[in-house]
């Protein structure tokens, strides 16, 4: 990537932006796929933060309104917050890998992404964005009064996008989400071999990077190839080596992957299939993955937005849901409301009077995120969304 080649980086992270050294190596594909690259979302009010929202760039829950090339261009014009493979920082390194992937093969991503993964394993529902808004839920976010509407049925996802988003950017159904996360149970086949499933699942951060991750993987979580991980038991929903994700408008969807009675039954559902394993079986396992809300099914019904890499489910009504409620899992999605792009408080980064401190200074225990970033108490929670499951997904 040309614009690229020669990044600068910060003497500090929080360091004006002109006060720069010279890059020590080359940023590579595996520091995007483990967001060591030095490009990300950068939790404290720095000038580099204040740089990426006034520039568009700062990760928010909505795909950025720019071709993928105008995106890296701004990345790529402000220099590193760390040494590549120094530090850690969410989400940004994914959006810069798309656009890599794009060039580096010729096709749109979308064309790569139904090549290499949703053809194969018969995800016929997942794609970026979707004509058929009348199939989407309504998203939405915690603000002072309540609920606030995110993004409605006809809004973002309802027309294919300039930026095809590798990060967040595809709309999904349960079946087909279920699909993704039993291939990989099984072992990967036919997209990945079991080898690559353990390779993208193993934690490969230090110690100190993953104490910099820490407000966003969580005590007891770390993160592999461009997925969180669990590394020790820190909750009692928690198991070493279970992967997944808590998506950014308040979807979640993990697995332990290992091959199961009860995940033989979902893969069955998720293939239209019937399952002989009674529901108080299933229920119990979907509760550990993927977290599901389902209304009325009818025709047509069924798709949610798959965020950060097709995960999980929430409310399922177009009207705002009464109140905000624990999903299934057993805890409440990150929302990963960062600040707007056009500027302005909007629960991220967290407020001053939050009691648990911002990065870096999270006191050990102190649980992942706070009611800021959309995790229960103290300032809100954040909430998840499905449709009906529809007939046949």
């Amino acid at each position: 990537m040309p614009e690229a080649a020669s990044p600068r980086v910060l003497v500090a992270p929080d360091a004006p932006l002109d006060r720069t050294t010279e890059v020590q190596r080359p940023i590579t594909i595996r520091h995007l796929l483990t967001l060591t690259c030095g490009w990300g979302a950068v939790l404290e009010g720095t000038p580099l933060q204040a740089a990426m929202m006034e520039r568009g760039v700062y990760p928010g829950p909505l795909t950025p309104q720019m071709s993928g090339d105008e995106f890296v261009a701004r990345v790529a014009g402000l220099p590193l917050a760390f040494q590549p493979g120094e530090g850690w920082l969410y989400d940004t390194g994914i959006d810069v890998l798309g656009v890599l992937l794009a060039r580096a093969t010729g096709k749109p991503l979308s064309d790569l992404l139904a090549e290499r993964i949703t053809g194969p394993l018969g995800m016929a529902s997942t794609s970026f964005g979707t004509p058929d808004a009348g199939r989407l839920a309504t998203a939405y976010q915690p603000g002072p009064g309540g609920l606030e509407v995110l993004d409605p049925p006809d809004g973002v996802f309802a027309d294919p996008p300039g930026f095809e988003e590798l990060s967040s950017g595809l709309v999904s159904t349960a079946p087909d989400v279920l699909r993704f996360f039993c291939a990989m149970a099984d072992g990967g086949g036919p997209v990945l071999t079991a080898d690559s499933v353990a390779l993208m699942t193993a934690d490969a951060l230090t110690d100190a990077q993953r104490r910099q991750a820490l407000p966003i993987v969580g005590p007891g979580g770390s993160w592999g190839l461009a997925t969180g991980v669990d590394v020790e038991a820190a909750e009692p929903w928690m198991a070493p080596g279970r992967w997944g994700w808590d998506g950014g408008t308040g979807t979640t969807a993990l697995t332990a992957g290992v091959r199961t009675r009860e995940t033989g039954a979902l893969h069955a559902l998720a293939r239209g299939g019937e399952s002989r394993v009674p529901p108080a079986i299933v229920a119990p396992r979907l509760a550990r993955g993927t977290s599901t809300n389902s209304g009325s099914p009818g025709p047509g019904a069924g798709i949610t937005r798959a965020r950060r890499a097709a995960r999980g489910a929430g409310p399922t009504s177009s009207a705002a849901p009464a109140a905000p409620r624990r999903p299934l899992g057993g805890r409440t999605p990150w929302s990963r409301r960062m600040p707007a792009r056009t500027g302005g408080h909007s629960g991220w980064p967290p407020r001053a009077s939050c009691p648990r401190p911002a990065w870096p200074r999270r006191p050990a225990g102190a649980g992942r995120g706070c009611g800021c970033w959309g995790w229960g108490p103290p300032h809100g929670t954040g909430v998840g969304r499905v449709t009906s499951p529809g007939r046949g997904g």
